[in-house]
Order: C-alpha cells, then structure tokens, then sequence
C-alpha cells in the first residue's frame, strides 16, 4: 500500500513555488513494514507576458568616425512574469539583413553599438536595425522594435523640440506631481525622438495677474529627464503668481556629443474661487464710542433729494473673470423702516435716496457683496457683510425716525399710512358690528314687550274675555278664552256660527281667539 505524507507547500514569496510531501510504501506483513520518500516538486509559472519595450520607435546619434563598438544608447524592455519567464534577452534581427547590420546588441544589457565606422559623407542616410527581446519562457514570447542610427557631424546639434513653444494650464490649488504636460525632443533630420536625451529646466520665471515678473522662491515645476513630463513641485496660488515661463532643455549623453535644444514652456495657472470679497467702504468692522454712538457714520441731510447719490458701497476680490465679479445687496437695516429709505445698484455700489425721508436719527444698513458675477452656481460663490451707519440730521423740530427693531409684525407697521388705514378699517367693522346688534336687540325687545301688552289686556269674567277688540278685520271682533275655562265652553255652546283658530299667546296661558260678526254679538 501507498500512501502521501506531509505535503507543504513553499511560501508565496519563494519563486518558483515549491510542493514538499512524501511518499510511504507499507506492506501487509504482522507487524508491517514501510520506507518513506521524500519527493521536492518545483512548480514553474507559466509565461503570460511578452516583454515590452519602453519606446515604439529608438532613434540615436553616432558621430563621424566613431570607433566600432561605440556605444550609441541602450534599449530596454520589461516582462511581468517571474522567474526565467520575466528574464529579457535582446539580439538584432538579422533575417533578411543585406548586407551585415551595422548595429549590434548587448544580450543583457541591451546597449546598441556600432559594427561599423559611419561617416557624414558616405553615411548620410545612416541605418536601421530591429532588436528584439525575449524572455525565458517556455515556449518564449518576444518583441521588436526598430533602432535608427543617423550620422551627424561634429560641428551639428540635430537634436530638436516637435515644437519650440508650448503652453499648458495647469488649475491652482492642486497638490504636488500634478501632471501638466509633455514635451518631446527628436532628431532634426529624420523626426525620430532621441532615446539618448536629458530634459532638464534651464531657467524659471513667474509673472503676476498684471504681467509683472515675479521671482518663485523655489522651483514650481520639475521635468523627468528620460520622458520630459512636466509636473508640479507643489500647490501653486494663482493670487501670488498667475503664470511661468520655462526653458526646457534637452541635452544628448551620447558620449563626444554636444547636441542641445531649447523648448519654451509657458504654464497658465486657472483661477478657482478660493477668495471671498473684502469691503473697502465700508470696513467690515464699526467702531463705536464710548456713549454708544458710532464713531464714523455716514451723514445725510433729511432734505435729501430722492435720487441722490450718498455714497458708493466698494469691495475686492482677489480672483478674476467671474470669481472677482460681485454682486451688491442691501439684507436688513435696523430699524426696519429705513430700509425702504435707501436703493443700492447691484453692480456698481451707488447708494441713493429712495424715498423721502421721514425723520432724524441712526440707520443700520446691513450689506454683503458676493462673488461669481451671477455666474457661478449658488453653491460656488462667496459672500462677505458688512455694516454701513446712516446718520440722518436735520433741524430741532424733525420727528424722529420710528424705532421698529426686529422683522416681526411690527415691522409691517413701520409705515403710518398703512398703520392708519388699518385702524380705521378696523374701527369701521367694530362699528358696523356693533350698530346691527343694537338694531336686532331694539326689535327683539319690542316685539316680547307688544306681546305681554296685549295678553294683559284680556280681563275675563267667567271665562269670556269683555273687552271689544275693534282692530279685528271687517266686521268681526275677537275675543280671548282661557283654554279649558268653562266660559269656553259656553261661548262654544251656544255661538254655534263661531270659527275657532289657534293662537299661541306668550305666558303661562294658553288661549283660543275666536271669530264672530258682530250682529252675533249684539244679540
């Protein structure tokens, strides 16, 4: 019988992995007998990765005769896998080569070299080789990529920007390595970009907002010296320095060259709304005196004109376009009758009368300018108040203003002319309200008081009521009962023409009114 025993498998680190266990072999014998194997398995990862070159395309510089074996700039190549599969080897493609390449290739390193003296006369076109890498794997996996060498001489620079100005923007307030642009240097004759270059930033300077020459205390940007990417080297503050100027460099490391080109690089930094206004007039602060009064209120005559200008609100704000535009607006006044007294224009911060004024005394006008021009979403934008004091004067016989403190009821008060018109609207319901309650208490009255005259005039006797009631219609008189009373009965018995209609009379009686001509009565 076989059997495994301890299988342990081998860190994650460890390349290649590893697989430990062993293997037992037991027979059937009283007592038993086993021998153990150990057994060490290597598990190799497969080869998922090409290798791939850093450039699409190398382009390189000799100088004339150069000595064979020059070193003219390397190729460099990346694989992802581990072990042998990520090891990158590099040879020239030699198939279909006519005649020998006139390169050639570290395996290791990939350092291209010359196989061949060049010469500016005879080598103008220079050459071309392909190299390719391959990794260990198994089965191996490759890349090409072409290499040109071009012959310069040795008084030329060939070496050239794509362009000789660029512009980037590059929005402030953003953190150091902030990516703002590329530039690229290639050769002067055949446009391929050199891999044998160093960019470096030659020179700096910063402008402000209004173009002057500012001096950054330290480096605002670096470029990489293999790629050219420009990047921040910290946050940049468009209120201290709007905008760089950059000469760019990039230099060959081919050995016994001198080739150098220069880029001009301008940076424009974008303005975000990161400063809320400042008031100049008025200062964002009042001082007051000792007795409470303001120290510096604004004067105005309480024969103002309406119209007139009696000041201009003014603020700042640092950031520009619509950041720096601002909005102006009057949000409260104490008391708060007097700020329907003053109009203040949006946009350039005139204050003028708007009404005339009622009377003497201090109004608090409560301001706030805000940024963004209107423009800007309501969330974007910012806002600064301020308090301006108005010191209405006038002669020794002007009323004062009223003093109406908060924006309650009272508030809707402040002006007497609507003040009055309530009043008397009010004091005309109360008495509308009054004068028909009054009229329905009369009526009432002298209805209940007509009806007790009238059922205190029967006098009865016997049951048959005396009197003569000539206020009945035509020829008739009426006569009350008692109801029940046997005079009732009676008059019923024996005035057989009589006409019997009820009648509900107020009181503790309840009576019948009965109907005869007179001719009855007489008999």
């Amino acid at each position: 019988m076989v059997t495994l025993t301890r299988i342990v498998v081998a860190p994650a680190s460890t390349s290649p992995t590893r697989l430990v266990f062993g293997i037992t072999c037991r027979d059937g014998g009283r007592p038993p007998l086993s021998t153990t194997l150990p057994v060490e398995v290597s598990v190799v990862g497969r080869n998922d990765h090409a290798p791939e070159f850093e450039l699409t395309e190398y382009g390189f510089a000799v100088g004339e005769s150069e000595a064979i074996g020059h070193v003219v700039g390397h190729v460099t190549a990346r694989d992802r896998d581990d072990g042998e599969a990520g090891t990158v080897s590099y040879r020239t493609d030699v198939e279909g080569t006519d005649p020998e390449p006139c390169l050639d290739v570290d395996r290791t390193s990939g350092a291209v070299v010359t196989r061949v003296a060049f010469h500016r006369e005879s080598s103008a076109a220079g050459c071309e080789v392909f190299v390719i890498a391959s990794d260990g794997g198994s089965p191996p996996r490759s890349a090409r990529v072409s290499v040109r060498v071009t012959v310069r001489d040795g008084a030329d620079s060939t070496a050239k920007f794509q362009r000789s100005n660029y512009v980037f923007s590059v929005p402030e307030n953003q953190p150091a390595d902030t990516e703002v642009g590329q530039v690229v240097a290639i050769d002067a004759d055949d446009r391929v970009p050199f891999a044998d270059l160093v960019y470096a930033v030659d020179r700096l300077t910063g402008y402000d907002a209004n173009g002057s020459i500012v001096t950054p205390t330290e480096m605002a940007f670096s470029v990489d010296p293999s790629t050219g990417h420009i990047v921040t080297s910290y946050t940049l503050d468009r209120e201290t320095v709007s905008g760089y100027r950059l000469d760019i460099t990039a230099s060959s490391t081919a050995a016994g060259s001198i080739s150098t080109a220069t880029a001009t690089v301008v940076v424009r930094v974008i303005d975000l709304n990161d400063n809320a206004p400042v008031f100049v007039f008025p200062p964002e602060t009042e001082t007051e005196t000792a007795d409470g009064g303001e120290g510096s209120p604004l004067v105005v005559s309480i024969s103002a004109a309406v119209g007139k200008k009696i000041a201009t609100i003014s603020a700042t704000d640092s950031d520009a376009s619509a950041n720096g535009q601002l909005v102006y607006r009057i949000t409260g006044c104490t008391p708060t009758s007097g700020r329907r007294l003053f109009a203040l224009h949006r946009i350039s911060g005139r204050l003028t009368v708007a009404r005339k004024l009622p009377g003497v005394g201090l109004v608090r006008l409560r301001l706030s300018a805000t940024d963004g021009g209107e423009v800007l979403p309501e969330v974007d934008r910012l806002s600064t108040t301020a308090t301006l004091v108005v010191k209405i004067v006038g002669s020794g016989h002007d009323r004062p203003l009223r003093l109406v403190e908060d924006d309650s009821l009272m508030s809707a008060l402040a002006s007497q002319r609507l003040a009055i018109v309530l009043t008397a609207t009010l004091a005309a319901i109360l008495v509308v309200i009054s004068t028909v309650i009054a009229v329905l208490c009369v009526f009432r009255l002298r209805r209940l008081h007509r009806r007790h005259r009238r059922h205190d005039d029967v006098k009865y006797a016997d049951g048959v009521a005396s009197p003569l009631y000539d206020r009945c219609p035509r020829d008739l008189s009426c006569f009350r009962f008692q109801d029940g009373d046997a005079g009732s009965r009676a008059a019923t018995r024996d005035a057989t023409e009589l006409k019997k209609l009820s009648l509900n009379v107020d009181g503790d009686v309840a009576c019948k009114e009965y109907q005869v001509p007179k001719s009855f009565l007489r008999v």
